[in-house]
């Protein structure tokens, strides 16, 4: 199969992906599919070329963006199966918003380091710009999603709060997404830079 029919493939299937999100809201389809959208995502990163064509950047930080390209896909999938608990009524909300400051803290951090050091045409800089902001809607779309459930007594039941937080799932999702693929990306073109010889 060829890169471009294989990018096709992808795009349909997140798609799918995203639309099964809105139809059949439970709690196994929604880690399923968040899982399947961001194994999607990087099936059709690593299917463009972009990987093996963008040219390297510096990684300066400390602690390496590197390093925190690893743990941030980890941090997105927790917060999310914490949106579900919450959800499907496993947990109160404060384990949620408390976690979703921390993740989008840690996601603004790890974003804002590889605008800071990656050129501004690079794979990695236009990927760090999307997650924030998808991170920015992801945000919105939580206090939304939380004003309208309890301004209405706290119930999921109502059409506006069911909108609300199917929107905020699907965001989700998508960041999930762009994380998985800027976290990709970042492995594959960051390196450290040369040590200085003493003199």
């Amino acid at each position: 199969m060829n890169s471009k029919l294989k990018i096709r493939a992808a795009a349909v299937v997140s798609l799918l992906v995203l639309t099964a999100e809105l139809i059949w809201p439970s709690a196994l389809t929604d880690s399923a599919l968040q899982i399947g959208f961001a194994a999607t995502s990087v099936w059709a990163l690593r299917s463009s070329g972009v990987l093996g064509s963008m040219g390297e950047f510096a990684d300066q930080g400390s602690p390496s963006l590197r390093s925190l390209a690893r743990i941030a896909p980890v941090l997105v999938l927790v917060q999310m199966w914490m949106g579900t608990a919450l959800r499907y009524g496993a947990m109160g909300p404060l384990s949620h918003v408390l976690g979703a400051m921390m993740v989008g803290a840690y996601l603004l951090y790890f974003a804002t380091g590889v605008t800071a050091t990656a050129p501004s045409g690079h794979a990695a800089y236009v990927t760090a710009i999307g997650l924030l902001c998808v991170v920015g809607v992801q945000v919105l779309l939580g206090i939304a999603a939380y004003l309208v459930r309890y301004s209405q007594g706290g119930t999921d039941l109502l059409p506006e709060t069911q909108a609300f937080s199917r929107m905020h799932v699907v965001s989700g999702t998508i960041l999930l997404g762009l994380t998985v693929v800027m976290a990709e990306v970042v492995r594959s073109s960051s390196r450290k830079p040369e040590a200085q010889p003493s003199v």
